[in-house]
């Protein structure tokens, strides 16, 4: 994506179409489950709704990839290499996708149910570690390689600082 304006703007478009979606998952499982003839010939049971906002929000594997990305832009950092500016926007933009669908679809999920009548929590808690890996991803996306490029000590240090912040976010998404 170009500009923070599109960025932004498809984070909020995925935020919204997978609330949407995991409402309407949400509700078609449900409905289902009121339905045993039909969920015999399942090849499994259906997981309860109530279990997807944990798996949703789970921090340890975005967090991997998040300091993965720091890690890459690191590396491009110090080379000069279009193609590479290129990959890393393009996967810290998939990630940040990834980010907002996750985040939408557990308060899609969450909502549905809260409509249903369960008690079923989400806190700020739950929320923050995924919201702050998107904004440390959304960061490193504003960082443009090629004007880090201009001063050798400005390189260097921006290198360093990506090559740091990699294992101190992936050692706080471990302990949380």
């Amino acid at each position: 994506m170009n500009s923070v304006a599109a960025r932004l703007r498809a984070i909020g478009v995925t935020l919204l179409a997978f609330a949407l979606a995991g409402m309407a998952l949400a509700a078609l499982v449900e409905g289902l489950e009121r339905f045993p003839a039909f969920t015999g010939l399942l090849p499994g049971a259906l997981p309860a709704p109530a279990g997807w906002i944990g798996l949703l929000l789970a921090p340890r594997f975005p967090a991997l990839l998040a300091s993965l990305v720091l890690l890459v832009a690191a590396a491009v950092t110090l080379l000069r290499s279009a193609y590479l500016d290129r990959m890393l926007e393009i996967f810290g933009d998939v990630l940040l996708m990834i980010l907002a669908a996750a985040l939408g679809a557990a308060a899609g999920t969450w909502a549905l149910l809260r409509l249903l009548g369960a008690t079923t929590a989400l806190t700020v808690a739950q929320i923050l570690p995924l919201a702050v890996l998107a904004v440390a991803i959304f960061v490193v996306l504003l960082i443009a390689p090629h004007r880090v490029r201009r001063n050798v000590l400005i390189r260097v240090i921006a290198a360093l600082v990506f090559a740091l912040g990699a294992p101190v976010l992936l050692a706080w998404a471990w302990s949380l």
